[in-house]
């Protein structure tokens, strides 16, 4: 697929440091350190700031990260895509920062990435990190960090939380939309992400406060939805298919996240297993 988003060509010698505005509905531990701040409790949303270190020799479409088979037992920035940081601040604290990143910039352009199944808070930053720099996107970047437990045994438990972030999300993505002189914004969500992203766009769908800022929403790319074809094409599908210039699909039968579902939700009240195989763009 050829992208609309800006982007400039990647560096011979790729490495650096990603800034990352997030929004979270995860509660928070006592433990300071980055990695072990947020938990999977659901909480009312929380915002910040985060940085993520991407290593030199670094692969387009990885997440580097120590392996215990080459006697790699810590992170090193060297070698690591890591959570360096992170900064939690006030709602309107937020959207100042927001708004003075974007004006500093020159680029009124702003990506927002909404993870799935089985990721917890760092994970989230991580993958965010690594598809800002892989894009060489030059706007503003975020991402919506939802509670998923992070644990493959914690499906049912993320599909309660999925159901309870969707009025969330859109509240996210309204206040993105609402950033003085933002002129587009592209989404990507990932498995049981797309669910809730698709979800929110349909409540966002009317919503009088942004009808004349949903124009501003540009490319929409659901990577391996975790959604029920059934729901999607009778109730998600007549508002989605007007929302964005561009709405993407990749997703296949092979995917071993979307047959854990299957498997999963094969017995779940008012599941319909489908086979989901497809390559496409929704114009």
């Amino acid at each position: 697929m050829r992208s609309n988003i800006s982007i400039i060509p990647p560096t011979k010698e790729p490495g650096g440091v990603i800034e990352l505005f997030y929004a979270t509905n995860r509660g928070h531990s006592s433990d300071e350190k980055p990695n072990e701040f947020y938990t999977d409790e659901y909480v009312d949303t929380q915002y910040g700031i985060c940085h993520v270190n991407i290593p030199k020799k670094h692969e387009v479409g990885e997440v580097e990260r120590p392996t215990w088979w080459k006697l790699q037992f810590s992170e090193s920035a060297e070698r690591d895509v890591m959570l360096l940081d992170l900064n939690q601040v006030s709602k309107d604290e937020f959207a100042s920062m927001l708004i003075k990143r974007m004006n500093e910039k020159g680029t009124k352009e702003a990506l927002l990435f909404v993870h799935g199944y089985n990721n917890d808070f760092k994970q989230t930053a991580w993958r965010t990190g690594q598809i800002v720099f892989d894009l060489s996107f030059t706007g503003t970047s975020a991402f919506y960090s939802w509670p998923s437990a992070g644990d493959t045994l914690g499906y049912i438990h993320d599909l309660q939380m999925a159901q309870n972030c969707k009025p969330k999300l859109k509240e996210f993505i309204k206040l993105l939309l609402r950033i003085p002189g933002i002129e587009k914004l592209h989404i990507i969500a990932h498995s049981m992400g797309s669910y809730i992203l698709t979800s929110a766009l349909e409540l966002l769908d009317g919503d009088a406060e942004i009808e004349n800022k949903i124009d501003l929403i540009h490319q929409i790319i659901l990577c391996a939805p975790d959604i029920d074809q059934k729901e999607f094409k009778e109730q998600i599908y007549p508002k989605f298919k007007t929302i964005g210039d561009q709405r993407t699909i990749y997703a296949s039968s092979n995917d071993k996240a979307l047959k854990a579902s299957d498997i999963i939700r094969e017995g779940l009240p008012g599941w319909v297993k489908v086979e989901i195989i497809f390559l496409s763009r929704m114009e």
